[in-house]
C-alpha cells in the first residue's frame, strides 16, 4: 500500500485506524474503478465482457509487459539495469 499512496498516507491509516471511502481510494489510485450501489455485478459484467471481446495472446502479452516479466516469450531488460558504453576508438 505505501507504494501506491505513500508511507505518510498508509501510516495514518494504519496508525489510528482509518478508513477511507470509495471515491478516496479511487483518487488514491487504489481503485480502478467505483460502482454505484447496486450496480456492482452490471459493472463488473461490463468489465469482462470488454475483456473478454479483445484478442487472448494479446492481452495475456500485454500483462506480462505492464508485470515487467516477458515479452512474446523474451525476459524484458530494465533500460535501468543497462549501462552506457562508449564506441572503441
Amino acid at each position: 500500500m505505501p507504494a501506491i499512496i505513500g508511507e505518510q498516507r498508509a501510516l495514518e491509516m494504519l496508525m489510528f485506524n482509518r478508513s477511507i471511502d470509495a471515491a478516496q481510494a479511487q483518487q488514491w489510485g487504489l481503485v480502478s474503478h467505483v460502482a454505484e450501489p447496486g450496480w456492482l455485478e452490471r459493472s463488473v459484467m461490463e468489465l469482462a465482457e470488454g475483456l473478454g471481446a479483445g484478442p487472448a495472446v494479446a492481452t495475456r502479452q500485454l500483462k506480462r509487459l505492464v508485470k515487467g516479466r516477458t515479452w512474446l516469450g523474451s525476459p524484458i531488460i530494465s533500460t535501468a539495469s543497462c549501462k552506457p558504453s562508449l564506441p572503441a576508438r
